[in-house]
């Protein structure tokens, strides 16, 4: 089975679970819409069962899939894959002391030196830049709070 199967198949399994899944999503009783809560959930499904369908459609030649994930598994790849792990946990629990602006910067900085960056002017012109696009999206344009965090609030009831 090549690699590309292999991952249709993935696909393919995890698509069908997923929209299994989101026929037994409830629908809010004062929702009166025609888009329901299980609407985006049940289009993905299909768009990924129809994806997979298309890789097992079309021949492709490549070869073996023991070949090829033994060559992708490398010690540093293994570390990265456990840093960014590792990162994933420290930035939900973070969030709380922190506030999201801080520990976005902050996840996205070490994700990005994880990754092998290692231009510091880099690092945190687009970190910052991205966490605060995604801010002022996020709380001015569609209206969604975000926690500043314990810090965020001894700051702001300091200065007031």
């Amino acid at each position: 089975m090549s690699k590309n199967r292999l991952g249709a198949s993935v696909i393919l399994v995890f698509s069908g679970v997923y929209g299994y899944l989101a026929l037994d999503l409830p629908s809010i009783p004062s929702f009166e819409d025609a888009v329901a809560p299980s609407s985006l959930p049940i289009a993905l499904s299909i768009v990924g069962v129809a994806v997979s369908m298309l890789i097992f459609l079309i021949p492709v030649e490549s070869p073996s899939i023991i070949t090829t994930v033994f060559s992708a598994i490398k010690p540093k790849n293994l570390y990265r894959v456990g840093g960014l792990l590792t990162l994933m946990v420290a930035y939900g629990v973070s969030m709380n002391p922190l506030g999201f602006l801080i520990s976005t910067v902050l996840f996205l900085a070490t994700g990005f030196w994880i990754m092998g960056e290692r231009e510091p002017k880099t690092i945190l012109i687009i970190s910052t830049v991205t966490t605060f696009v995604f801010w002022l999206s996020l709380t001015q344009f569609l209206g969604i709070y975000l926690d500043s965090g314990i810090i965020g609030r001894l700051v702001s009831e300091l200065l007031n």
